[in-house]
């Protein structure tokens, strides 16, 4: 890792939020919705990532057949490459766009036949395989990182600001978007076990997520267990197909990388360094494991009290911040997308 210009940056993030505050409060005032298009009028819509070019979000279709991921372009490059949901083989062919819209934590439904993804807005949609009956599932609130239960009958997700009516937390609707309810609040990221019974999320035992650790629960928010105890910021954990252990993106002040443990909490091991911090998946065999890597790249980072580190911004160098391949064990990583 290495620190680039670090005062520099920090003032044009502040004059950036200052920019941006003073346009928001001046679109609102003309009828501007920040959470949009969360009243349900218009669908998903592209918008160029500043961050990219980079490919993240993977998910496995559940037959092993295809690998579902988002690829965001810079400003600069949006006319020429185009960001959006992408289908590739696991080999790394027959890369196609399948849906041109700014979303994230792309999820399959355990019978391959939909896809439940959240747009950059906080707006949680589901659409078929084939592209038809994209259906809006959450309105007017910050929705994100919907993961399928097993049974394929419910969908748990994450909200990332507290409302009136629907505070922070992890929540739970049917997978038409009925019987909406919170599960447990200052959890986020959340997964199902395969036996549809636990949650494994992210989150600290306070009000904030400042400390960011790996913790399990029952799916109705009850007996919630602390996994990991480090220092860093872990996010994004992810049950292995048979439930035995639980990968997770991890970064310190130093260091980034994929992590595995038993999902009792026994045998953390590191399978993957200089990683982005960004979600990961298992195949549906529970052999390989897909990250996204950035070897090359800058982080400029603040520190919350608690430890938990969070990034001013990322710079990706040509080439890097790729999707890439390992086995469980975190021997032979290849590389699956290219520029």
């Amino acid at each position: 890792m290495m620190l680039y210009d670090f005062e520099r940056v920090k003032i044009m993030k502040r004059l950036f939020i200052t920019i941006s505050i003073f346009t928001i409060l001046v679109l609102t005032g003309c009828g501007w919705n920040p959470f949009g298009p969360g009243d349900g009028s218009e669908p998903p819509r592209f918008d160029p990532w500043p961050i990219g070019p980079v490919d993240y979000d993977p998910a496995w279709s559940p037959d092993g057949s295809i690998i579902t991921y988002y690829h965001a372009a810079n400003y600069s490059d949006s006319t020429t490459d185009t960001c959006g949901l992408y289908f590739i083989n696991p080999d790394g062919t027959n890369r196609r766009l399948f849906l041109n819209a700014t979303v994230e934590g792309p999820d399959w439904s355990p019978d391959g036949e939909w896809i439940v993804f959240s747009h950059y807005t906080g707006v949680i949609y589901k659409i078929k395989v084939n592209g038809d009956s994209l259906t809006q599932l959450t309105f007017n609130r910050r929705t994100f990182y919907p993961d399928w239960s097993p049974d394929g009958k419910k969908i748990a997700y994450d909200q990332s600001i507290s409302t009136v009516t629907h505070p922070y937390g992890t929540w739970m609707m049917n997978a038409d978007g009925s019987d909406d309810h919170l599960v447990m609040r200052n959890g986020g990221y959340p997964d199902w076990s395969p036996d549809g019974t636990k949650f494994v999320y992210a989150g600290g035992p306070g009000p904030t997520n400042a400390e960011s650790q790996i913790w399990v629960a029952d799916t109705n928010g009850t007996n919630a267990t602390q996994l990991t105890f480090e220092g860093h910021c872990n996010r994004y954990p992810v049950f292995s197909p048979d439930g035995s252990n639980i990968a997770f993106a991890s970064r310190s002040e130093h260091e980034s990388g994929i992590w595995v443990i038993d999902s009792n909490g026994n045998n953390l091991q590191q399978l993957a360094k200089d990683v982005c911090i960004e979600p990961c998946c298992w195949s549906p065999d529970g052999k390989y494991i897909i990250y996204t890597t950035s070897p090359e790249g800058y982080w400029v980072y603040d520190t919350l009290p608690g430890g938990c580190v969070v990034t001013d911004s990322v710079v990706y160098k040509p080439g890097t911040g790729r999707l890439w391949v390992m086995n469980a064990d975190g021997t032979d990583k290849y590389q699956l997308t290219f520029p």
